[in-house]
């Protein structure tokens, strides 16, 4: 599928994230991403949204794009916050962004997910920890 990202704003894509087409939100996703820092402010918006699918997508960009942005204030804090998710998913995507982050406040987020009931979520807890402890 050939995307041109720019072809739509932010926002546009924003609401992508609420496609029931689950190839519309891994597109809207990866356009979040190419926009990079711009996309952060609306990204954080909807990481409280009420569709667990939106919580994921947003958290998968969000990771993608922190290690660069230069906007870890903002962003650990609020990936931290979706490790306590209901969803198993949204907890993996919120572990998976921190690791990409590399901040020493995700680990007690980490230490907390080493328990949790879903493998892939204590398997990136365990690599963020693992991270944490070469630094």
């Amino acid at each position: 599928m050939n995307i041109h990202y720019s072809a739509r704003s932010v926002s546009e894509w924003i609401e992508a994230l609420s496609d029931p087409d689950k190839e519309q939100r891994a597109a809207a996703t990866a356009a979040l991403v190419a926009y990079g820092k711009k996309s952060i402010p609306a990204l954080l918006n909807v990481l409280t949204h009420t569709d667990w699918k939106v919580r994921y997508r947003a958290a998968e960009a969000v990771g993608q794009i922190g290690p660069i942005s230069g906007l870890d204030a903002d962003i650990v804090p609020s990936l931290i916050a979706l490790t306590e998710d209901e969803k198993d998913h949204v907890r993996y995507m919120a572990a998976k962004g921190l690791v990409q982050m590399q901040d020493s406040r995700a680990c007690d987020a980490f230490q907390k997910l080493m328990h949790d009931d879903h493998s892939y979520t204590r398997s990136m807890a365990e690599e963020g920890l693992n991270i944490m402890s070469l630094r």
